[in-house]
């Protein structure tokens, strides 16, 4: 009675009884939808549904409540599933889907692999000896290591009181550990099943701790014993917590299927442990990043930032640690995380004013984009986890948790296609290349040839290889030039840029008085100040980027460049290799002079075609292969990378001179951070910093050209290993069929299904138009 007093208080002046009946009369005019219930502000406006359909007030305290009554109704009328447990299966429904099709792809890689040395022996006619396999094996074992991994991570991170906990806890529809437990951490929490209730806790040292969650008295005692473990006290930035990890082991059934809960600190505040999170978002089975909605319903830019510096930075630096002796087993071709692997949750969104709600959307889809080059709409929901949980309690989905249920099931699964994508591509990549050997083999048998021309024929083939390893080299060195060109023209724009425009030394002398002025070490002060600066200082330049669009012109100028000289050094390649093969005219390769292109001759159709001009889904449907096989990582790395990014300070300068005036920064600290953003300001614009910063934002095209250089080595270095073999091949043509044809079939046959099962499960190319017209004309395995 007195709510509905209340609510009649704020009507426009009329007896009760009046208004009761105007309002009943609204409701009627309505029919009760989600959308109708959305718009209710209070409770004179609920109370005519309420009477309408006869519905009991009994358990409506408050506006909330009873707009929970209404939903309910609705969603029981309508069909819609409210089982807490929705997210839970959902999920592990997720995980038994792609897990089967990962045994599928197992399963191809295993039957490829046991043909390997019938391979050998059908071309060298030497038995298990691998001198034409060992280039196929070791790709093969390293990637069925991978898709054999039953990790299954889910990963949560987040800024800072975004509440991350709550999600994890609504997200799987059951308490996995009490909010407070895991608030605020300093170090990554794994959820693992276990029997017995435990935590695993390591050190950076490697050093282990085990800790017993098992206290009869209660739970949360068990899991206060963790707090020493995983919490830091003081300032983060230091760097000096002595703990890295914990794993935590409960008895809960949905961890037993083998799926692990990640939950992350808070984003952006220590580089040491958000290298961690890196490591972890590879393999992430799901990424969610929690926004904290109540911080002016803004973003913590400095802190998103900072992870996509991580994301990029430590990308760049796996692709750049190449197979060595001391690292034989590193996997050029591993999967590396996706954009469209995150998902943005913006928390706390109910505190969020409905009169800026439309505002602040567009300003944080804005800074996701930014920040999060590939970003889309899609990827971003909004909810408050709080009023989420409390319907849940009262048998309701909200739609907005609802909504992410959906696209947590939409997302996923492009992500999860995103990885099987690579080893699906590596291992029809083999297949086509251990039928090109076949294939070579029968051919060089041939009775239509006599031993001379066969002789003359391979001399020729050797030659050209030659020629064209010169000739590519050649050409990868003119592009790695141009790029110093464009790197060295970059500079001088910028160096122009910082130097004219007024607002460059207020970025760096701008300090609030509450900006560290609490701090009082002189290290960390400095060390903030370095970051911010850096911070600001990109901001500026992307800012200006998105108006001038120089850089992403430079970029787009270079990767064309590279697709005209790289569609030129395949194409020689597959007229050598054809040549092998009996495909194309005699002539083709008769002219070797100045330029690859005469390799190729006069012959331009049929499987002439470069399959740089083939689009994605013909590759697929028809299983062409290029002869170069660059690694999808490296191809990645620029297809994906944004006009400009983020850059760690650490990656633009060498180092700043050491602070020794403690006595003035504790006189007027302000004035202090003003001078060190001046000096972090000053070493920016050295010329030697900014090349380093420029040479960063290139950096996916120099790894992209050194991969081509050792894909083009490697494919040449390989077909020389062929015609060696071939030479020496005195079987006749019925013994090479005898013993060529059977394992041309098998092979036939577990591409033919590859390529089935391609079409099935790897079918959905996550790129817009614009994109999927550069991959195409690039991509080549």
């Amino acid at each position: 009675a007195i709510l509905i007093l209340n609510s009649l208080q704020d009507l426009p002046a009329a007896r009760p009884s009046t208004c009761l009946t105007n309002i009943t009369s609204m409701a009627g005019q309505n029919t009760l939808t989600e959308d109708t219930i959305d718009q209710i502000h209070d409770f004179a406006q609920a109370l005519p549904y309420f009477t309408e359909n006869n519905f009991s007030l009994q358990g409506v305290t408050d506006l909330f409540t009873a707009k929970l009554h209404l939903r309910r109704y609705v969603q029981e009328r309508d069909g819609v599933e409210t089982s807490l447990k929705d997210a839970t299966s959902l999920v592990l429904r997720l995980k038994e889907e792609h897990d089967k099709v990962k045994g599928q792809l197992q399963g191809f890689y295993q039957r490829t692999n046991s043909l390997l040395p019938d391979l050998d022996a059908a071309v060298s006619n030497q038995q298990g000896l691998g001198q034409l396999t060992s280039e196929f094996s070791q790709r093969l074992e390293l990637s069925v290591t991978k898709l054999k991994s039953p990790k299954c991570p889910i990963l949560i991170a987040g800024e800072t009181s975004s509440g991350k906990s709550s999600l994890l806890n609504l997200v799987l529809g059951e308490q996995m550990l009490p909010t407070s437990t895991l608030s605020s951490t300093s170090i990554i929490c794994e959820l693992r099943y276990g029997e017995q209730r435990k935590a695993k806790i390591f050190k950076w040292n490697g050093e282990e701790i085990e800790v017993s969650l098992e206290d009869p008295s209660s739970d949360q005692k068990s899991l206060e014993k963790l707090s020493i473990y995983i919490h830091q006290k003081g300032d983060r930035e230091q760097e000096t917590f002595e703990f890295k990890r914990a794993e935590i082991y409960l008895p809960l059934e949905f961890l037993k299927e083998g799926i692990t809960i990640v939950d992350s600190p808070g984003v952006g505040e220590s580089e040491k442990m958000d290298e961690v999170v890196f490591d972890y978002m590879e393999e992430a089975f799901a990424f969610i990043y929690v926004i904290n909605s109540a911080n002016a319903g803004g973003i913590q830019k400095d802190r998103l930032g900072k992870l996509l510096t991580v994301v990029s930075t430590k990308g760049r630096e796996q692709l750049e640690a190449k197979p060595s002796k001391s690292n034989p087993s590193k996997d050029t071709n591993a999967a590396t995380f996706s954009p469209r692997a995150a998902i943005f949750v913006c928390n706390k969104w109910d505190q969020v004013p409905a009169h800026e709600a439309q505002t602040v959307k567009k300003e944080q889809l804005r800074v996701l984009k930014r920040y999060w080059h590939g970003c889309t709409d899609d990827q971003v929901f909004r909810l408050c986890t709080t009023d989420a949980a409390k319907a849940l309690e009262h048998g309701v989905v909200m739609k907005d948790f609802r909504e992410l249920l959906d696209g947590i099931e939409r997302l996923i699964p492009i992500s999860l296609q995103n990885k099987l994508q690579v080893y699906y591509s590596l291992l029809e990549q083999v297949l086509c290349r251990i039928k090109f050997v076949l294939d070579a083999t029968v051919e060089n048998a041939a009775e239509t040839m006599t031993n001379e021309e066969r002789r003359k024929r391979l001399h020729k083939a050797e030659t050209n290889f030659n020629f064209l390893k010169r000739n590519a080299s050649d050409t990868i060195e003119n592009m790695k030039v141009m790029l110093e060109g464009h790197v060295d023209d970059c500079v001088v724009k910028i160096s122009s840029l910082l130097e004219n425009n007024p607002r460059v030394q207020e970025l760096a002398t701008s300090w609030g008085s509450s900006e560290l002025t609490e701090q009082s070490d002189i290290q960390v002060v400095k060390k903030k100040v370095e970051s911010e600066v850096c911070l600001r200082l990109q901001n500026f330049i992307i800012d200006w980027e998105g108006k001038e669009g120089y850089f992403k012109e430079a970029k787009d100028g270079i990767e064309k460049q590279f697709r005209e000289q790289l569609s030129e050094i395949e194409e020689a390649m597959s007229a050598v290799e054809r040549s092998l093969v009996g495909q194309g005219d005699e002539d083709d390769t008769n002219q070797l002079d100045l330029s690859m292109a005469q390799v190729i001759g006069s012959d331009t159709g049929s499987s002439a075609e470069s399959v740089f001009d083939l689009t994605i889904t013909e590759k697929v449907l028809i299983g062409v292969s290029s002869p170069l096989w660059i690694p999808a990582a490296a191809l990645g790395a620029l297809l994906s990378a944004p006009a400009m990014f983020f850059v760690s300070p650490k990656g633009i300068f060498k180092k700043l001179g050491e602070m020794k005036a403690k006595r003035k920064f504790n006189e007027d600290k302000l004035e202090f951070m003003r001078k060190q953003g001046l000096k972090v300001l000053a070493k920016f614009k050295e010329r030697d910093s900014l090349r380093a910063y420029v040479v960063q934002q290139m950096k996916p095209s120099y790894l992209f050209l050194d991969s081509c250089e050792q894909s083009i080595s490697e494919a040449i270095a390989s077909n020389l290993n062929l015609v060696e073999h071939l030479k020496k091949d005195a079987r006749s043509v019925e013994n090479v069929r005898r013993d060529v044809e059977g394992l041309r079939k098998k092979v036939d046959n577990i591409h033919e299904e590859l390529t089935v099962f391609g079409v099935w499960h790897v079918q959905a190319f996550d790129y817009d138009n614009e994109e999927l017209t550069v991959r195409d004309t690039i991509v080549s395995s």
